[in-house]
């Protein structure tokens, strides 16, 4: 059966193209019509379907034949319907011819008027802003406090400032040495400071000894007037006091007497001391403006 409807696609193809070149041979040229009218193409026949011989049916399981199946009968093919009959393309008409458009003349344009050229004005140049001037920041706060340290790895040399109580007892010890051996030749200069008091280091000390805490001179603000009046201590000519006459009064015998002194310097060496006494009842002291320095251990006030 599958065999037959192959050969009827085949002969159903071949019929088909058969039409389709008869067609074309048919087409009329671009001369006679300017429309093409289309051609449907012709039916193609379907061969009527062949009748197969009938297997005898196979017998069931119970030895009963079954009944052969009826075969479909083919559908009638829908006849082509006819083709419209191509309709005359009209004649184009002649397209009117252009006019002609008069140029417009062109209009003269107005001459430019010389204008006057402005001035130049000289532009004033720029002048360099003067530089910023650093801001010097502050030092570091630095406190010597007790103990011994080695001049210029722990402290550098210069003039420190201490403050100590009034009496021996109150006082404080300090000592420049010349070595860490803790012999007494290694004592450059000591005291047992009361009140005020400075110490300068100098660069070949090679220690300083303080049982006190001491300050850089530059942390220490001078007063802000010079002073009339010492209490115990020790005052530099300049920045403390003013070189002048001083008056002051002691006890009746050495025990109670005022031990004053006039210094060319503070480093705590004998040769600083320029003049010096014990001493007793009322008494004078005339402080030099060459005088660096000036120490007492009892109160004076300046009358001159």
């Amino acid at each position: 059966m599958k065999k037959w409807i192959v050969i009827a696609a085949v002969v159903m193809l071949v019929l088909a193209c058969f039409g389709l070149w008869a067609t074309l041979a048919s087409v009329p040229s671009s001369e006679e019509h300017a429309v093409l009218p289309t051609r449907t193409a012709r039916p193609t026949y379907t061969p009527s379907p062949i009748a197969t011989a009938e297997a005898p049916p196979a017998p069931t399981a119970e030895g009963k034949a079954t009944k052969p199946v009826a075969t479909t009968e083919p559908t009638a093919t829908t006849e082509p319907t006819s083709t419209p009959e191509p309709t005359d393309t009209p004649i184009p008409t002649d397209t009117a011819a252009p006019t002609e458009t008069a140029t417009p003349e062109p209009t003269a344009t107005a001459q430019h008027t010389a204008t006057d050229i402005p001035a130049l004005t000289a532009t004033p140049l720029p002048t360099d802003a003067p530089p910023p001037t650093a801001t010097a920041k502050p030092a570091p706060s630095v406190q010597v406090k007790r103990g011994t340290y080695i001049v210029g790895i722990d402290i550098q040399p210069g003039i420190y400032v201490g403050m100590a109580g009034e009496g021996l007892f109150d006082s404080c010890y300090w000592a420049r040495l010349s070595g860490l051996g803790g012999t007494l030749d290694e004592i450059l200069a000591n005291d047992n400071a009361e009140g005020q008091y400075y110490v300068e280091v100098l660069p070949s000390d090679n220690a300083l000894e303080t049982k006190c805490t001491l300050l850089p001179i530059a942390q220490v603000p001078a007063p802000p007037n010079l002073l009339t009046i010492l209490p115990t201590g020790t005052y530099l000519v300049g920045r403390d006091i003013a070189a002048g006459v001083y008056r002051g009064i002691a006890g009746e015998d050495f025990m109670e007497s005022c031990y004053w002194a006039r210094l060319s310097g503070v480093d705590g060496s004998l040769d600083n001391i320029l003049a010096n006494d014990n001493a007793t009842g009322q008494f004078f002291i005339d402080v030099q403006p060459t005088d660096f320095a000036l120490e007492v251990r009892c109160e004076v006030e300046k009358v001159e």
